[in-house]
């Protein structure tokens, strides 16, 4: 657990690239709607690793997934450092996409492999103080980077990758599960998750959530811009965030495991989509990071919980796949969130605000709907 741990907080610290696509697309001399279609490139690409990292997985251990992952995301961005040209970008973003993100099923279903069920809710809440940490502290690192020259942002990336790929080959399990269970017949294809109808509504009760996630980079940042604050008040804004969950998250998730994980759904849930909507009353700095903190409790009570009650719900052999079915509904959110939240911006504000809390509430909802039939089993 720490060794996933360790690698996910230094993929995470060096994840340098992603963040600045954008300005160094920009630096290039490429235009506002093909920087757009690059980074809508990179959400297609994370789809497909969301189909099949999860079969992967399940197939030929979490080791392997996450080693190769790393391992050709490294080499794809050693290479997309070097081009230059629009139409070789966009197929290698897309490779991007695909192979950076596509150790993420096989390190969730890691997680809850290593830790027995009354633990799985604090080896989550783990996981993501890793990962928010070097959330907290890369991109920093990557902001200095750029400011030498582009190009070390590449090579930065690439080494964090290698790094994490070395960590995981030679400190992971191969398998934790003997091999006979793992070629079980329902391993051939995803009709045994698709049958699974609480896990679909379930699926389906965090995609309106995943919305207001992706307004971060998005309608949030246009409106702190429009305010007439700087990048550099937004990436406090946004570091807000990352200190409360490297702060504040374990000790939560010690106080929100003693109640029943529906409850602790329907409340994060509902901060997410208040505490976004109030958004739209900020105007100053202070109070704009008063509504970052309720969205950020939110985000602290609900996520932990969410991934264990998924855990919990897989059958041991087709772990990988239920991760990575939750995992799509992240990778859809990245392709319609953003475009569909800078629209609704540009169209109406007030409608923004309005929708986000319509999605919070539509969340809350919907998990109590999805977890009411067998509540003992969605117990973290």
């Amino acid at each position: 657990m720490w060794v996933l741990a360790a690698g996910n907080f230094v993929n995470r610290f060096g994840s340098f690239v992603v963040p600045l696509l954008a300005l160094h697309l920009a630096h290039l001399g490429f235009s506002a709607e093909r920087i757009g279609i690059v980074l809508g490139a990179y959400g297609l690409g994370r789809l497909g690793s969301s189909l099949l990292g999860g079969v992967w997985t399940d197939r030929h251990g979490h080791r392997f997934v996450i080693a190769v992952s790393m391992f050709s995301s490294a080499a794809g961005m050693l290479v997309l450092g070097l081009l230059t040209n629009y139409h070789a970008i966009l197929a290698m973003v897309l490779f991007q996409g695909f192979a950076s993100e596509l150790f993420r099923p096989a390190s969730s279903a890691l997680i809850a492999e290593l830790s027995p069920p009354e633990h799985r809710l604090t080896a989550f809440a783990l996981n993501r103080l890793a990962i928010n940490a070097g959330f907290a502290l890369g991109p920093a690192v990557g902001g200095i980077l750029a400011h030498l020259s582009f190009h070390w942002i590449f090579v930065g990336n690439a080494v964090a990758d290698i790094i994490y790929g070395v960590l995981a080959w030679r400190g992971l399990p191969a398998r934790l599960r003997p091999a006979a269970v793992a070629g079980s017949a329902d391993e051939g294809s995803w009709s045994a998750v698709l049958a699974d109808r609480r896990l679909l509504l379930f699926l389906a009760s965090i995609f309106p959530m995943t919305f207001i996630f992706m307004q971060g980079s998005s309608s949030f940042a246009l409106y702190t811009a429009d305010l007439g604050f700087s990048p550099r008040d937004f990436g406090l804004l946004l570091g807000v965030n990352g200190i409360l969950i490297v702060t504040c998250e374990l000790t939560l998730t010690g106080l929100t495991r003693r109640f029943a994980p529906v409850n602790v759904l329907m409340l994060g849930y509902t901060l997410l989509g208040v505490g976004y909507a109030l958004t739209g009353l900020a105007h100053h700095f202070a109070t704009l990071a008063i509504t970052v903190v309720v969205w950020t409790c939110g985000e602290m009570i609900s996520a932990p919980t969410q991934s264990a009650v998924l855990a919990n719900m897989a059958p041991n052999h087709l772990r990988g796949r239920y991760m990575a079915a939750a995992s799509l509904m992240w990778s859809l959110a990245s392709i319609v969130g953003p475009s569909l939240g800078s629209f609704l911006y540009g169209w109406s504000p007030t409608v923004l605000w309005w929708f986000a809390a319509v999605m919070g509430l539509a969340s809350a909802a919907a998990v109590r709907w999805s977890l009411a039939a067998k509540p003992q089993a969605a117990r973290a």
